[in-house]
């Protein structure tokens, strides 16, 4: 229903987000289906293949050796092929991937029809650059710094490629649900500005409803892999404090776990743009309240008033309302636990 009731005549063509095509989690074009199809299911495959090789390896190494024995940064990098397998899981199975794409033919026909759809292009373009900088940097440094824990020039090479492709993955799915957030947060901007420029009380609650449909149509297709994510965030912070503690060297150790680390701050920036999303919607109402639509309309304004704050619209995964202060909660907990775990293992040793 909601694709029906923002179809726009000038787009013909949604093309989905080159992060996605690049990992396998949406095809590449609809005009050639057998050749997109080909190139997905190879990229999915070519991704499986390297996570189960990872695993496989990884756990054939704990068989006959201790925790003790990994080298510094191991823990945290197991996360990443369940991870990135999670991701394009959760994204690119079953009926998810459709809905995606209909997300996405949504959000444009709705920022084309508000005038946004240009507007969140400079900052895509820059959580384009911090991800691709943030793994790319640390990408570098680390297969700089760990060419002596490997046998061989070739295993070293190889290990570096997993990671990258691991951390690379992970960094694509967050960066499309990146801006997937940024549009919708400019639409609900556009929303209040059309408001305040327009000042017409009659068709606010039309483009309200319009908007929060699109909101619960995002977010209902991108809440699944963004728990997901936050699962593997949950799991990445202690086991990193865990190799701190190994090695009793902060730089040393966090040099080792910066593939980890990367990803955890890129997943942690696509909760706060989500978080973000529902504290605009918590400020539409006191906007509508200090405009003035003229004489008479106290009355209907107030009305408008309660219903957009009865409405509670934001970003829901799983039927809850995601917010900042949900997102801090989330971070305190962790880092209690994080804390918690780390003073015992410390009075232990």
């Amino acid at each position: 229903d909601v694709c029906g009731m923002v179809s726009h005549p000038e787009i013909d063509d949604i093309k989905a987000p080159t992060a996605l095509v690049a990992v396998g989690v949406l095809r590449w074009s609809e005009e050639y289906p057998l050749r997109s199809a080909v190139y997905q299911w190879a990229v999915r495959g070519a991704i499986a293949a390297a996570c189960m090789y990872f695993l496989i390896n990884f756990a054939l190494y704990l068989a006959h050796r201790s925790v003790g024995d990994l080298h510094l940064g191991a823990l945290g990098e197991a996360t990443l092929p369940i991870g990135a397998a999670l991701g394009i899981g959760t994204l690119g199975c079953g009926n998810t991937a459709k809905r995606l794409q209909q997300t996405f033919e949504v959000v444009s026909n709705v920022s084309q029809s508000a005038g946004t759809l240009d507007e969140h292009q400079s900052p895509g373009r820059r959580a384009a650059f911090m991800y691709m900088l943030l793994w790319f940097a640390g990408i570098a440094l680390w297969g700089s710094g760990h060419s002596s824990v490997y046998d061989s020039t070739l295993e070293h090479i190889a290990h570096v490629a997993l990671l990258a492709v691991f951390s690379g993955t992970i960094l694509s799915v967050s960066f499309a649900m990146v801006c997937v957030c940024y549009t919708l947060s400019d639409l609900i901007d556009a929303l209040c500005c059309q408001v305040f420029d327009e000042k017409d009380i009659e068709s606010l609650s039309t483009a309200w409803n319009l908007t929060q449909a699109v909101l619960r149509q995002a977010s209902s297709a991108i809440g699944h892999c963004l728990v997901s994510l936050c699962v593997i965030l949950a799991v990445v912070v202690p086991l990193i404090l865990v190799d701190i503690l190994r090695s009793g060297d902060i730089l040393r150790s966090a040099a080792a776990s910066l593939p980890a680390i990367i990803v955890a701050f890129g997943v942690m920036y696509v909760v706060f743009t989500a978080a973000r999303i529902s504290e605009q919607c918590a400020r539409v109402p006191a906007l509508i309240n200090a405009i003035s639509f003229g004489p008479g309309t106290n009355e209907d304004r107030q009305q408008m008033v309660d219903y957009i704050e009865s409405s509670a619209a934001g970003f829901y995964v799983f039927g809850v309302r995601l917010n900042t202060a949900m997102v801090f909660k989330f971070a305190y907990g962790w880092a209690v636990i994080a804390i918690g775990a780390f003073t015992r293992l410390l009075a232990d040793e």
